[in-house]
Parts: structure tokens; sequence; C-alpha cells
């Protein structure tokens, strides 16, 4: 399921509000060449990243090619996330396995 104006989900300013993007910095800091930056004390333990994390890098350039908008309010977002579970489940029904009790 896609969140809520973000990615293909339909996404209009006036009504969703403010999106952002993430530069190629951000991704490599906290995603991609964690080691490097050493953001947090286990940062440097994250080194199973394919390629070398960084701009340039094929695989780096796939992935940050495929990072999507999103609204810039954290909050926002998860409360949407929150109610668009149950709404998607209301139209579709419970998957089998699924225990609802």
């Amino acid at each position: 399921m896609d969140q809520p104006a973000r990615g293909r989900s339909a996404f209009q300013a006036g009504v969703d509000g403010p999106q952002s993007t993430s530069d190629t910095l951000t991704i490599e800091s906290y995603f991609t060449a964690t080691q490097r930056f050493k953001l947090w004390p286990q940062a440097t333990l994250h080194t199973q990243w394919p390629g070398n994390g960084s701009m340039g890098d094929a695989i780096f350039d796939s992935f940050y090619a495929s990072t999507v908008p999103s609204l810039v309010s954290d909050e926002e977002t998860s409360e949407r996330i929150r109610a668009a579970g149950p709404a998607l489940l209301d139209k579709i029904g419970v998957s089998c396995g699924v225990n609802t009790t």
C-alpha cells in the first residue's frame, strides 16, 4: 500500500499540504553510507549496503531515483497512514491469515 499523499498516491498541494524531498547527502548519511557519517554510535556497523552508498555509484543512483516526495509533517503522515490501513481493509476485506480478534 502506498502511503497517502506520497509516491504514486494522489497528491494535491491545496488539500494535502507541502511536500519535501531528501537530498543525496541525507540519503547517504541516514541510509546508504551511515558508517562514514557516524551520526549515531551504531552507524559504523551498517556496512551491508551494496556498492559504496554514494552518489555516482550505480546502486545508490538507482535507489535515489526511487525515492519520492513525502509530506513535510511526520505527524500528519502518521495520522494518514493510521487511517488508511483500516479504510483499505474496509474496502477489500481482511486477508487470509490475519487474526482480527
